[in-house]
């Protein structure tokens, strides 16, 4: 009887150690496939910023910027469709073109002053050799792509535009509201919004930090969860000026060397 119990713990030990084998071969797979994952990642955002189209004085601007971290922690990859909203003269929109690929395809949004026929007709030419990179004048509130048609959008420099007017005073403005509901309209479930945007100091009124085109961080989480979005998280990666006074207007000079807030928030 006791044979067979010894007999039979062995088995079993010998068992076990197969059984341990393959977890531990599998789980050093699943680490190796996860390294490799993020090193494929990283070379797709550094060969979207060493693309020889980008203008000098824009690469110029990314050690300040830093756009692979930013578009990494938006979870920005091939294949999406992107909108970059107020896209400006294109600093990110020629990024984002390099990042989603022949797969995926960019929304840039001007309007305004900058959907003048003169800067239609320089955009236009600018993009001449972006075949991803579509153009949209339409002003936010008013851009009419279907629903749930985006994976992405951003918002770079811009809602300290929208956060403040003289009707509402500390209110958020309606055209605010009216500009994130249609963003989120366009936003597929659980598409992505990111805001970059200049940060005010904490708890600063709205009349106060519109006057030195800033935000603060609890201003923009509350006016994004009112138009029902649910913020997923925050990034530092511009929070790390000392020198930056956040109780004054910001200057160009040194360009991006402001504290920023950086958030992403999702469609529910």
């Amino acid at each position: 009887m006791f044979s067979n119990i010894k007999s039979s713990f062995v088995f079993f030990s010998a068992f076990m150690l197969i059984i341990s084998g393959c977890s531990m071969e599998n789980s050093g797979s699943q680490s190796d496939s996860s390294a490799n994952q993020g090193a494929d990642s990283d070379a797709i955002y550094q060969a979207a910023l060493a693309d020889p189209r980008r203008p000098a004085e824009e690469v110029a601007r990314d050690g300040g910027r830093k756009p692979d971290t930013v578009l990494k922690f938006f979870g920005i990859k091939p294949g999406q469709r992107v909108a970059d909203i107020s896209s400006g003269d294109g600093y990110y929109t020629r990024i984002l073109s390099g990042v989603v690929g022949s797969e995926g395809s960019i929304v840039a949004e001007n309007s305004g002053r900058r959907s003048s026929d003169e800067n239609q007709a320089k955009y236009t030419e600018q993009y001449s050799t972006y075949e991803n990179v579509e153009l949209n004048f339409e002003a936010p509130e008013d851009m009419s792509l279907p629903d749930n048609s985006l994976d992405a959008a951003m918002l770079s420099l811009t809602i300290h535009h929208w956060h403040h007017s003289d009707e509402t005073g500390e209110f958020v403005p309606q055209i605010a509201l009216d500009r994130y509901e249609n963003i989120l309209r366009m936003l597929k479930s659980g598409g992505v919004l990111g805001i970059i945007e200049h940060a005010s100091d904490a708890g600063m009124s709205r009349v106060v930090s519109d006057s030195i085109h800033r935000i603060p961080s609890d201003i923009a989480k509350a006016d994004l969860t009112l138009a029902g979005f649910v913020l997923d998280s925050e990034s530092y990666v511009h929070a790390n000026y000392p020198d930056d006074d956040t109780t004054i207007r910001w200057t160009q000079d040194p360009r991006d060397a402001t504290n920023r807030i950086v958030h992403l928030y999702r469609k529910p």
